[in-house]
């Protein structure tokens, strides 16, 4: 709360920044001092955080110990500011998750009844399904055209290579929080014979697809429920943010100790729910790495700071050039990218999608640069922009995923082709001891881990910055009503 006891998140979010700015050792015109400075007396804090955001990012890209300070400085600082409430006290929510440890649900179980079929890398596209050569080919178009990183097709090739061996997940638990999201792991996983304890929602209609998921599966489903009788979709589901003790307390409950575990977050809110059950999430994830040595999963945005591979600037320069005529004729910016040093970090902030999500998104990745750096296996790949039912719902974003392939080499995914991506490298970086995820592979910066397999729909080799020009969304808005690609 601020001084006059009113819950501000804005106020908040400025505080947690700030902190996280003064964790760096700053060099040059931006000093750890003038970036929190600049962050706290913001007045346009709503549209003006991305220049704030980007200059912290600037400081972190200075230095591995710039990243992974900023990153403990962020993460305590969110842990002191966050408060828990139940039955009218409140307490931090450190506080809460420390002391609630006896609450918990009951535990419901089904075993599929299908027999596994064959175990190989598969993934829906427009109408069908691609595996073998065709899979590959797919990948390495869209690595050529610059819509994903190489490092996808090379990770998705060694996945198919090692076949039954790394992809039979039986004996495998991976727990899912936010199970019920489009671009989840779920049917992956399941079909492949995986253990899978879900987390979600109490919504019985959601609850009654995962359950037939998981019965024509040949995998196991292992969820929460209440204890009672009726059917077990109207029982299923918590809470993630007003249950976070309970749920912890069940997990470790369900999860035996020795057996391999990798828990995921792929929870999405709008606003400031979005911050809050992130940190829910972490509480969790980070327990479960220290008490079941689980590994880490995360589908991260293109829209906060990221370290770009090499040749990411010079495709963005030939995209431009090689661009349709109306898209030179918008006299858009570059896309936003600060060199430090020799390396480029493209600010992929959006003001449409607010701060909120950019505290969501960016804690999220220092949990992952942390996590890993503790001795946890992280897998932490960009995902693309994807026609969620969410994001389709809205008009205006219908139109504008549907404009978005007018313009090299960007391409919004179907939400079930994104899903399939992402868990095939879920999958490898689990396996793959060799891989970036894997903590005893050394990496230069703790941004490479985010630079690896990153599925960014082409925003880091497009030749425009769409953010930054109203001309060129405009254009691109117009297309998609005209003759939108599906």
């Amino acid at each position: 709360k601020n001084d006059q006891g009113v819950r501000s998140t804005t106020g908040t979010a400025k505080l947690i920044w700030a902190a996280a700015a003064l964790g760096a050792e700053g060099r040059g015109e931006e000093t750890p001092e003038s970036v929190a400075q600049g962050l706290k007396s913001e007045k346009d804090w709503r549209h003006s955080y991305p220049k704030h955001l980007s200059a912290l990012g600037r400081l972190a890209a200075q230095s591995k110990a710039n990243a992974l300070n900023i990153a403990r400085k962020g993460m305590d600082a969110i842990y002191d500011s966050f408060e828990f409430e139940r039955e009218g006290k409140t307490l931090k929510f450190k506080e809460a998750m420390s002391q609630f440890t006896t609450g918990t649900f009951t535990t419901g179980e089904i075993k599929g009844s299908a027999a596994k079929g064959p175990v190989e890398p598969a993934m829906p596209y427009k109408g069908n399904v691609l595996k073998g050569q065709e899979l590959m080919a797919k990948l390495q178009a869209w690595s050529a055209y610059g819509t994903i990183e190489a490092s996808v097709a090379d990770a998705v090739g060694l996945l198919a290579q090692r076949g039954e061996q790394w992809l039979d997940l039986t004996g495998h638990y991976f727990v899912i929080l936010g199970a019920g999201s489009e671009l989840g792991p779920l049917q992956f996983l399941l079909a492949r014979g995986a253990t899978v304890v879900a987390i979600r929602t109490r919504k019985p209609a959601g609850w009654r697809e995962t359950l037939r998921i998981a019965t024509e599966s040949p995998g196991k489903l292992i969820f929460p429920q209440a204890e009672g009788e009726g059917p077990p979709e109207d029982r299923a589901g918590c809470d993630l943010m007003t249950e976070t003790p309970e749920i912890r307390n069940w997990l470790l409950s369900v999860l035996p100790s020795g057996s391999p575990v990798t828990v995921g977050c792929y929870t999405y809110l709008d606003s400031d729910a979005h911050v809050r059950v992130s940190l829910a999430c972490d509480a969790i994830m980070t327990e479960l790495a220290e008490k079941r040595k689980a590994a880490l999963a995360y589908i991260c945005s293109p829209s906060v700071d990221y370290l770009m591979p090499a040749g990411c600037m010079e495709a963005m320069a030939t995209n431009r050039e090689a661009s349709p005529w109306w898209a030179k004729i918008s006299r858009a910016p570059l896309p936003n990218v600060s060199k430090v040093g020799d390396a480029h970090i493209c600010h992929g902030f959006v003001v449409a999608q607010g701060p909120n999500y950019a505290l969501a998104k960016t804690m999220q990745n220092w949990r992952c640069i942390l996590a890993r750096e503790a001795g946890s296996v992280v897998s932490a790949n960009l995902g693309p922009s994807s026609r969620t039912e969410s994001v389709m719902h809205n008009a205006t974003m219908k139109v504008v995923m549907n404009g978005m392939g007018y313009l090299p080499p960007l391409e919004s995914f179907d939400a079930d082709t994104a899903s399939a991506l992402m868990a095939m490298l879920l999958v490898h970086d689990v396996r793959n001891g060799s891989c970036k995820a894997n903590p005893s592979v050394a990496l230069g910066h703790p941004w490479e881990l985010f630079a690896d397999e990153a599925v960014h729909g082409g925003y880091w080799r497009a030749g425009f910055d769409i953010e930054g020009s109203r001309i060129l969304g405009g254009l691109i808005y117009a297309l998609g009503v005209a003759a939108p690609i599906m």
